[in-house]
C-alpha cells in the first residue's frame, strides 16, 4: 500500500455481494517485560498482546471483512506462529502512523518504503504487495509508456500518498498536471465526476471504491502498472519494536514455508463465502449440544471447527443458530445460504439439498422396554403398538416408508421425549439412531438392562445440508476438505474422541 486512505467512511457493513466480488480478486508488539499499554483506550493488556493501529483499506483491511482482511489475517496468523495475539486499533491512517512513529502503539499495517519514512520508521518484511494502476473512464482512450505522456492529463492524487519513485520525481519536477485531494473518497468522486482524467490507486481498492460509488462498470483500470509496492509492518525503533520485526518475520517464513500464507491468499473468495452462510444445528447430543457454558459441543461440532479452521475460515461455530428440528429443516429448503448439521442423507432429500460427507453413521434402531416379551419381532408385526419418533427425523421417515401406521407413530419434538416415556413405561417402543438413542437414555437413567435394540431399521450415513443458494464450488471445496480429514485418518480420530468423552463406548 502506497499509503491508505486518511478519511475512508464508516459503514455498517459493505454489501456482501460487492464483497465476494472483490476478495475473488485477491487470489492473483512490543515484546516488553511489562504489560503493554494500550493508548486507545487506556487499558493494560497481557504482555503476549501486540497493539496494531489500522485503518480501513477494502479490500485489504477492514473491520467488516472476514479476518478484518486478507493483510490483517497474514499479519496474525504470522504474531500467532510465535506465540502472539493482536489488538487491533482502527482509527485514521495519519493518526495510525503518527502514533507508530511516537511509539504510542507497538506498529502500525500496511505501509510502504519510501525516503521519508525510512528515516524513523522500522519496516518488517513484505506482507502483501500493491499494485498501482490509473484508472479511468472506459470511453477514454489512454495508454502511456513514460511520465512524459501524462503531461497534458489532470491526475487525481491524495495528501501524503506515495505513489512510487518514478511518479514522485515528476511530481517534483513539476511536468504532471495535478489536483490534490484530502481523501480517497474525493479523489475518486472527481474522476467520476469528470473534473479529472486519472486517478493512481491500488487495483483492488480502486475498484473497491468505484463499485461503492455504483461507478463500477463505467471505469477501468490501465493495464499497465505504475508502480508495485511492498506493504509492510513499521514501528518507532526501539529494542523492543526490533525485537517485534524479529519475530514477525520469523512467523512469516513460517507461513510461506508451509504453505499457508498461499492458502490464506488463494482462500479469499471462499473465506467470504464461508461467512455469507447461516449455519444451524439442533440439540442432538452427542452429535451436537451446547454446554452449560454455552458453547457449542460434540461429534459434528468438532469435525465442522477443524474442517472450516482448515479452509482458513473465521467462523464461528459458537454463533451457530440451534433451532428445532424440523425449523431447521425448513430453512434449508429455502431462499437463504443455510448449512444445517447433521442431516441424515435420504433419496427422497437429495434433489433439494446439497450434500458434504459422509461425516459420520445413522444406523437406526428400534429400541424397546421390557425387550423379552417382543424379542424377534419385525416391524410389520408390531403395527397395533405406538412407536415413539421425533418429528421430520429419519426414524419418523424409516417409519412412514416401512409403512406403520400414522396413528400408532407418536411424534415429539426432541429426543429426550421418548427416552423419558421408555423410562416411565408410557411407550415401549422408540424409531431413533443408536448412537444418541444410547446417549439419551443414559442421560434419562433409563437402566440398560430394561431397553434392547430388537430391530436394526436402516443403515445411512449423516452429512452436512448445504442449501441450494450456496455456490456449488463452496460445497466442493467443503467436500474435499472432509476428504482429506477421512484419509489422513483425523475424521475417525475426532468422532471417536468425541464418542469418548461423551461417555459412549465405541461400537462397530
Amino acid at each position: 500500500m502506497f499509503k491508505m486512505s486518511r478519511a475512508w467512511p464508516k459503514r455498517s457493513g459493505w454489501p456482501r455481494k460487492l464483497l465476494l466480488g472483490l476478495l475473488g480478486l485477491l487470489a492473483a508488539v512490543s515484546v516488553m517485560a511489562e504489560p503493554m499499554y494500550d493508548s486507545a483506550s487506556a487499558m493494560h493488556m497481557p504482555k503476549k498482546f501486540v497493539h496494531l493501529a489500522v485503518g480501513d483499506w477494502p479490500p485489504y483491511i477492514d473491520q467488516s471483512l472476514p479476518h478484518q482482511g486478507l493483510l490483517a489475517q497474514i499479519a496474525r496468523a504470522a504474531l500467532s506462529e510465535q506465540g502472539l495475539q493482536v489488538k487491533w486499533h482502527f482509527m485514521d491512517w495519519n493518526q495510525a502512523l503518527a502514533q507508530a512513529r511516537a511509539g504510542q502503539i507497538d506498529a502500525s499495517l500496511g505501509w510502504s518504503r519510501n525516503a521519508e519514512r525510512e528515516k524513523d520508521l522500522l519496516f518488517s518484511d513484505p506482507v502483501s504487495y500493491a499494485t498501482l494502476v490509473f484508472f479511468h473512464s472506459e470511453k477514454k482512450a489512454f495508454s502511456w509508456d513514460s511520465m512524459s505522456d501524462l503531461s497534458h492529463l489532470r491526475i487525481a492524487i491524495v495528501e501524503g500518498y506515495n505513489y512510487g519513485e518514478r511518479f514522485e520525481h515528476a511530481r517534483r519536477e513539476g511536468t504532471l498536471k495535478l489536483t490534490v485531494y484530502a481523501t480517497e473518497q474525493q479523489a475518486i468522486e472527481a474522476l467520476i465526476s469528470g473534473k479529472v482524467d486519472l486517478f493512481p490507486s491500488d487495483v483492488q481498492v480502486g475498484k473497491a471504491m468505484l463499485m461503492q460509488a455504483g461507478a463500477g462498470q463505467g471505469f477501468v483500470a490501465d493495464e499497465h502498472p505504475l508502480q508495485q509496492l511492498a506493504l509492510h509492518l513499521v514501528a518507532k525503533p526501539s529494542a523492543s519494536a526490533n525485537e517485534l520485526m524479529k519475530r514477525f518475520n520469523a512467523g512469516l517464513q513460517s507461513l510461506q514455508s508451509t504453505g499457508r500464507y498461499s492458502r490464506m491468499v488463494k482462500s479469499q473468495a471462499l473465506i467470504a463465502e464461508l461467512a455469507s452462510i447461516r449455519f444451524l444445528t439442533e440439540d442432538n447430543p452427542p452429535l451436537c449440544y451446547q454446554d452449560d457454558h454455552g458453547s457449542l459441543q460434540g461429534v459434528f461440532v468438532r469435525v465442522l471447527r477443524e474442517a472450516l479452521q482448515n479452509m482458513e475460515s473465521d467462523v464461528q461455530l459458537d454463533e451457530a443458530e440451534v433451532l428445532p428440528w424440523a425449523r431447521a429443516f425448513r430453512e434449508l429448503q429455502g431462499s437463504t445460504k443455510v448449512a444445517v448439521f447433521p442431516v441424515v442423507k435420504t433419496s427422497e432429500l437429495t434433489p433439494a439439498i446439497q450434500w458434504v460427507g459422509p461425516i459420520f453413521r445413522s444406523n437406526v434402531v428400534l429400541f424397546a422396554r421390557d425387550h423379552e416379551s417382543f424379542n424377534g419381532q419385525a416391524l410389520p408385526e408390531l403395527a397395533t403398538q405406538t412407536i415413539c419418533a421425533v418429528r421430520d427425523s429419519i426414524g419418523a421417515q424409516v417409519l412412514l416408508a416401512e409403512g406403520h401406521p400414522q396413528p400408532q407413530t407418536y411424534l415429539v419434538p426432541h429426543a429426550q421425549y421418548c427416552a423419558r416415556m421408555l423410562k416411565a413405561g408410557r411407550l415401549k417402543f422408540w424409531a431413533h439412531g443408536r448412537d444418541i438413542g444410547r446417549w439419551q437414555l443414559e442421560q434419562a437413567g433409563v437402566d440398560e438392562r430394561s431397553i434392547d435394540i430388537i430391530a436394526r431399521l436402516r443403515e445411512t450415513q449423516r452429512y452436512i445440508a448445504f442449501s441450494q443458494e450456496v455456490p456449488d464450488w463452496v460445497v466442493r471445496a467443503f467436500q474435499q476438505e472432509i476428504d482429506f480429514m477421512r484419509l489422513s485418518g483425523r475424521l475417525q480420530s475426532l468422532i471417536d474422541s468425541s464418542l469418548l468423552e461423551a461417555g459412549l463406548e465405541i461400537l462397530p
